[in-house]
Formats: structure tokens, C-alpha cells, sequence
């Protein structure tokens, strides 16, 4: 049931971008009815909320309709998950208060940011705040608020992350590895720095998020498909950028992956315009160079698979 919940919040978003939102009252019927079935109690705030949110990324009003519902419903739950509860609806709250100046073009007026600080600093969970500083802040990135994108790295990510003792190892880990999309896009190097402490799938899975919102210019928990790569309008500095984060990767399926992303990105019918073929070239062999260094991936089974597909990848940008 919760993953169901999670899969009516994506229908939510792409039947209200091609369908106008006809089926918003048979799919919120679906979500209170799964919701029912969630037998931990303890999930179905976190569930609820992430619902909230995509209804109010399509429409604002219906959101707050939503939050209500769902505020109600959870208000029998027994007084141990009570702060948790509170937590995640003011959560659903700042979602909406941030959608809300997203419409009406005040996402980075000062009334509007003041007080946006003040609903994600009133949130009790760090993991909490980072999450929704980043939620805001990529809306500014992708609407080129560069001042509003500074303001809430400077002010309210990079000092969360800070107050976390290095002890916290796992915890540092996590937050750092959800940030680093964003920070990479305010600061590189910074954000290159704090990245050395995350290990494994945290560290592959953020440079992943990195590359993928960087090509395709869209919030990491905006629906998304490989498609989305032919629809880029990539300039070469966005590319150079691109190239600096595959050098980050380590496994040799990660570096297929992305070298693959970036060719697809990079022949796309609104970058062609914007990157020259002698750029493409250049881009064509710092990735080579990469390929030659790191693949086959010693630390893992000794073969060329991965070499050819990246390979293919560079044919397709030198040749197209």
C-alpha cells in the first residue's frame, strides 16, 4: 500500500500535465483508501505528506485541500507519533508556501523568502529542513534566481550540514549526499570537499542526481525518463560541468551510465544549436580520457562490456 500511495502522488503530476487533472478525485480517492491500508501507523505521515506535495506542485489550491484532509485524518493517531505528525505537516505546509510564490512570481521576494525561512527553520528535523531548503532552492536554480539559490546555501543548507558533528558519521553521510545536487550547482569545489565523506551507493547516487539535474535543468523528485535527455538545451559550460562530475564516479556501470546521458544530452535537438562540433569534440575526448583510465573497473569483474558501451556513446556524439 505505501508504495502504491507513493505511485498515485506520480499520477497526480503527469495526469495534471497531459490530462488537465480529470482524474484527481478517483486517484485521491485511491491514495485515502491505500493510506487506510498502511498497517505501521508511523509511516502514514511521511506517506501522506509526500502526496501533499505533488498535489500542490500541480495546483495549489487542490494542495491545500489535500493538507487538510490528510491533517484531519491523522489527528486520531496516539500521542506517541504526535511529533512526527506535526513535523511532516508543516513540511506539506512549506511545499505548498513555496509552490504558492512559484505561481505568482514572488519566489524570491524578500516577504516571500522571509518567511519561508522562518516555516523551514520552525521544522524540528535537520534531515527535514535540508530536504525542503533544497526543494526551494532548485526552483530558484531552474528559474534562474541565482540571488535566491546563494541566499539559502549560504544562510540555511552548508550551516545544517556544518552542526553535524563528524561523529554523526552516517547521518553526515546522508545529508551531505541530499544536498549535494544543489550545493554542486551553488559552489563545485565546496561541494566536490564535503562529498569525500560519503561513501558507496550514497556518494554514486548523488553525483547521479547531480548530472541528471544539471542535463535536464528539473528538480530531482520531478518525474523523469530517459526522454528527458533528448529534450535538453545544454550550453558547453553545462557539458564541461557534466564531465567534472562523471570524473567523481567510480564503478564502471555509474561511468557508462553517465557518459551515455551526456552523449544522449549533448545530440539533442535543442543543443545542437548551442554546442559547436569542435566542442563536442573536445567534450568527446575528456570523456575518452576518462573511459581509457577507469574502465575496466579493477575493483570489480575484469571485462570490456562497459568500455564498449561507452564507447558507443562517444561515436554517437563524434559523429553526430
Amino acid at each position: 500500500p505505501g508504495t502504491r500511495c507513493d505511485a498515485l502522488g506520480w499520477v497526480v503530476r503527469i495526469d495534471a500535465f497531459h490530462n488537465g487533472g480529470a482524474l484527481y478525485e478517483q486517484v485521491c480517492a485511491a491514495l485515502f483508501s491505500s493510506l487506510d491500508e498502511v498497517d505501521r501507523t508511523w509511516r502514514k505521515p511521511s506517506i501522506g505528506y509526500r502526496f501533499v506535495e505533488s498535489v500542490a506542485l500541480t495546483d495549489r489550491t487542490r494542495g491545500e485541500e489535500v493538507y487538510a484532509r490528510l491533517k484531519a485524518k491523522l489527528k486520531g493517531y496516539e500521542s506517541g507519533t504526535r511529533p512526527y505528525v506535526d513535523t511532516l505537516m508543516q513540511t506539506a505546509r512549506v511545499a505548498i508556501t513555496a509552490v504558492e510564490g512559484l505561481y505568482q512570481k514572488r519566489i524570491d521576494s524578500e516577504e516571500h523568502s522571509a518567511r519561508l525561512f522562518s516555516l523551514v527553520r520552525s521544522v524540528p528535523s535537520v534531515h527535514y529542513k535540508i530536504f525542503l531548503f533544497s526543494a526551494w532552492a532548485w526552483r530558484g536554480a531552474i528559474h534562474d534566481r541565482g540571488t535566491l539559490l546563494r541566499r539559502i546555501c549560504t544562510e540555511g543548507i552548508a550551516p545544517l550540514i556544518e552542526q553535524i558533528p563528524k561523529k554523526h558519521d552516517l547521518l553526515r553521510q546522508v545529508l551531505i549526499s541530499d544536498a549535494f545536487p544543489l550545493l554542486y550547482v551553488w559552489n563545485a569545489s565546496y561541494a566536490k570537499e564535503l562529498l569525500k565523506e560519503v561513501e558507496g551507493p550514497l556518494q554514486a547516487g548523488a553525483i547521479d542526481e547531480a548530472l541528471t539535474a544539471l542535463l535536464t535543468r528539473r528538480c530531482p523528485d520531478e518525474p523523469f525518463s530517459d526522454d528527458n535527455f533528448r529534450g535538453c538545451r545544454l550550453r558547453f559550460e553545462e557539458a564541461l560541468q557534466a564531465v567534472d562530475l562523471i570524473q567523481l564516479l567510480r564503478t564502471d556501470a555509474d561511468v557508462a551510465s553517465a557518459i551515455d546521458s551526456l552523449s544522449l544530452a549533448l545530440t539533442s535537438k535543442g543543443s545542437i544549436n548551442q554546442v559547436t562540433r569542435y566542442q563536442r569534440s573536445e567534450i568527446a575526448a575528456k570523456l575518452e580520457e576518462i573511459v581509457e583510465n577507469s574502465l575496466p573497473d579493477p575493483r570489480n569483474i575484469n571485462h570490456d562490456g562497459w568500455r564498449i558501451v561507452a564507447g558507443l556513446s562517444l561515436v554517437r556524439l563524434r559523429e553526430w
